[in-house]
């Protein structure tokens, strides 16, 4: 018994059927950065990025992730998750992406990024089917989303510059530091602009007393906050270091899964949420 029956009124239509089952695909390509990317964790002049599309109806779902090496994810290891789920995949139903999404998430303890191209993929199918943007699926106001930070890798002084002049577009920076010359860096930064700034020190401050340190001087700088200062696992540093500073400790790589915030709660003052990392919108 359902509770429309129950009640006493008529059964839903069902759906109309769709016209045949979904075509899932998965690709690797290898973009080439315009300057070579480096943080406290690898140097690099590409990314490999998961392109995933799905087909049905006259329709196709675009997504993409990025696997994130710091997890042991890369782009081919996301192209296999996703091959071997799409035959399955091909067969449900979209239109009720939501156990759609479910599904997917349930499938592996990991390939997050993979996940994440799956779950943008079925979004936007999902919304070029309605007729309506994505943020629409949700009753959500463009006008409302915040301003996000446009990320600059760490390099030599000169570099940096010229790298904050092309980022001229954007408002709000994010700069890498986490190695032997954050400061070099930082000045470099603001020889040039007072934008606000957010620093990203990706686990690289491995002295507590280094990290309070140098977040003090960063605060002197203008910056806004600090991303994950020390590495994940030494949350009492952390918390040590929150007592000594002025400005917001932002978690990144602490914070995997909202099961991780409550242990969090009394180092960090914000999550950084990745759709790579989450696994989707």
């Amino acid at each position: 018994m359902t509770r429309r029956s129950l009640l006493g009124l008529p059964a839903l239509p069902a759906l109309p059927s769709l016209a045949a089952d979904a075509t899932v695909t998965a690709s690797v390509q290898k973009l080439q950065l315009k300057h070579t990317w480096t943080t406290v964790m690898s140097s690099s002049t590409h990314r490999d990025v998961l392109y995933t599309t799905i087909r049905q109806d006259g329709l196709t779902g675009k997504g993409e992730g990025a696997g994130i090496v710091r997890y042991g994810e890369s782009a081919e290891s996301g192209a296999a998750f996703v091959n071997r789920l799409a035959p399955e995949l091909a067969r449900m139903d979209l239109r009720q992406f939501g156990k759609v999404i479910d599904w997917v998430l349930k499938q592996s303890e990991a390939d997050w990024a993979a996940k994440a191209a799956l779950d943008i993929a079925v979004h936007d199918w999902v919304a070029q089917r309605r007729g309506v943007p994505v943020h629409a699926l949700w009753g959500l106001d463009p006008q409302d989303a915040p301003l996000t930070t446009f990320s600059i890798g760490i390099d030599k002084a000169e570099v940096i510059r010229q790298k904050v002049r092309e980022a001229e577009a954007y408002p709000v920076l994010k700069i890498k530091v986490g190695l032997t010359n954050d400061e070099e860096v930082i000045e470099a930064v603001r020889s040039v602009t007072k934008k606000p700034l957010r620093v990203d020190a990706n686990e690289g401050w491995k002295d507590k007393d280094e990290a309070v340190r140098k977040i003090n001087w960063l605060e002197k700088m203008g910056v806004e906050f600090i991303e994950q200062p020390m590495p994940a696992h030494m949350v009492e540093e952390t918390r040590y270091v929150r007592q000594r500073v002025h400005i917001p400790i932002i978690a990144d790589e602490a914070c995997l899964r909202p099961a991780d915030i409550p242990k969090l709660a009394q180092a960090y003052d914000g999550v950084n949420i990745k759709i790579d990392k989450a696994g989707g919108l």
